[in-house]
């Protein structure tokens, strides 16, 4: 061989050899400082900001004496594990900090977890960078630490599902599959798919699985006729459709922090396609990638093929699988085709970034607190449009009046007639109301009905604004001030 070719290629081999032992090192103590980062951005700003809608529904619920409060909690859609874990947390720390203090806790837990399966799966340096960059870095896993509701406790479960069916526990699957179906209405689906994950790995002791799953709906049948009573109900969500699946996959990673969505769903549904492809090519030689597939997907799937009967599907119900999703992306994404790897690498990249600095804990309350602080202190009733605006305006305002607008054909989605009564809610038509002056909070809410909309108009026209709540997950609120 000629000298210099061989000069040439022996130097190729060790500027490459180099390369990956550098990217070997860089990945090992960065690894080191994912987590680090990830838990300070869990708690940074734990309160910083005021309850929403869904937040003040749980807290009010679990205010209630213990035995009321399971009853109570049949008359809505979702079981009351959450509420049975925060009630005495919000009696010891108070409703802001007790009632997210769980969710913190179980979303560290979750992490912890996510580690635990990129060990049992044999993830390289390389899969376990991406997928806990991913598990540990989103938007929506900062949402979710400091969200007092069931969701972080909801994903800490599911992969502890998925751990102990890796390993082949049966009784340790069988208790999250129970708990599960006591945490959401949703819980049906990732039990199923925990189930499918556990006779994936160990098909021979199908046995084992079918018995695991069959207690834990025998433990479900106490609180069956609470779902049949849900199942008839109305609820908020319309019909499936691409563009809510998107909407949905997009918002369980960024929540509504990126200023062009459009480019983070794609950047999601191209990893998801690559992991896919990735996932089968490997299937015969390494089935790994199809069983966090199954755990990544399976829900969603089964919530899609339900969606024709009745529609759960959103991004909340999906927040469980969103880190089995981040590790299955992570294990396939160093295994694609070196330019696409580099492609969607950076792009993740890029697409974390832009995450932890639009990221803000205040964010998800809006200006719902520094519109509250005017209000306070003045003899003042507070008049409601709908019951959205009155359980997270009232835990604020506790020492005010708090009536809502006598709307006979609200929409349960705003709140159902018998859980209204259950929390004691006021209501009366604003002209009862003559001795004091008046702020009326507005939720723009769709499901508010026709008539109701007409008479906030009127009660609002000589009105004065005063300020307006942008939520990003919720109805933008307007208030008033009725002199």
């Amino acid at each position: 061989m000629n000298p210099l070719l061989f000069s040439v290629v022996v130097s190729a081999h060790a500027a490459e050899s180099a390369f990956w032992l550098t990217a070997m090192l860089v990945w090992k103590y960065l690894n080191r400082l994912i987590l680090p980062l990830g838990i300070a951005m869990r708690l940074a700003g734990l309160t910083a900001s005021p309850l929403w809608y869904d937040e003040a529904w749980s807290l009010y619920l679990a205010r209630l004496p213990l035995l009321p409060m399971v009853r109570v909690a049949a008359l809505d859609f979702s079981p009351p594990l959450w509420e049975l874990i925060v009630w005495p947390f919000i009696r010891a720390f108070g409703p802001e900090f007790g009632l997210r203090l769980p969710a913190l806790l179980f979303s560290l837990i979750s992490l912890w977890l996510a580690y635990e399966i990129t060990r049992l799966l044999q993830f390289d340096a390389a899969e376990r960078f991406v997928g806990m960059s991913l598990a540990a870095l989103l938007p929506y896993q900062f949402y979710a630490a400091q969200d007092g509701r069931m969701y972080a406790m909801q994903s800490a479960i599911y992969l502890a599902a998925i751990i102990f069916a890796l390993r082949g526990r049966w009784l340790g699957l069988t208790a999250c599959c129970g708990l599960l179906l006591y945490t959401h209405a949703t819980g049906a689906f990732y039990t199923t798919t925990a189930l499918a994950v556990a006779l994936l790995q160990h098909r021979h002791r199908w046995r084992a699985w079918t018995a695991s799953g069959a207690v834990a709906a025998v433990a479900l049948l106490p609180w069956l006729p609470a779902y049949l009573h849900a199942s008839d109900k109305h609820h908020w969500l319309t019909d499936l459709s691409p563009g809510l699946i998107l909407a949905a996959i997009y918002r369980i990673h960024f929540v509504d922090t990126l200023p062009w969505p459009a480019y983070g769903m794609a950047v999601v549904a191209a990893s998801m396609i690559a992991a896919a492809v990735v996932s089968l090519r490997r299937l015969r030689t390494n089935r790994y990638p199809a069983i966090l597939a199954l755990a990544a997907t399976g829900p969603m799937l089964l919530m899609v093929a339900l969606s024709p009967v009745k529609n759960l599907l959103f991004y909340r119900p999906l927040s469980a699988m969103t880190i089995p999703l981040a590790l299955w992306i992570g294990m396939c994404l160093p295994s694609l085709w070196r330019p696409l790897r580099y492609s969607l690498g950076l792009q993740w990249l890029a697409l974390i970034a832009s995450g932890l600095l639009a990221w803000s804990p205040a964010a998800k309350g809006a200006e719902l607190r520094a519109i509250a602080a005017r209000m306070e202190g003045c003899h003042c009733v507070v008049y409601h449009a709908t019951a959205t605006s009155l359980l997270p305006v009232s835990v604020l305002l506790p020492g005010q009046s708090h009536i809502l607008l006598d709307d006979d054909e609200q929409d349960d989605g705003l709140l159902s007639g018998d859980l209204r009564a259950a929390f004691s809610l006021q209501h009366a038509p604003l002209e009862s109301i003559t001795d004091r002056p008046i702020y009326i909070v507005w939720a723009r809410d769709e499901l508010m009905s026709d008539e109701a909309d007409r008479r906030m108009a009127a009660y609002t026209a000589g009105a004065v604004l005063i300020g307006r709540v942008n939520y990003w997950q919720a109805a933008p609120i307007e208030v008033y001030l009725l002199q």
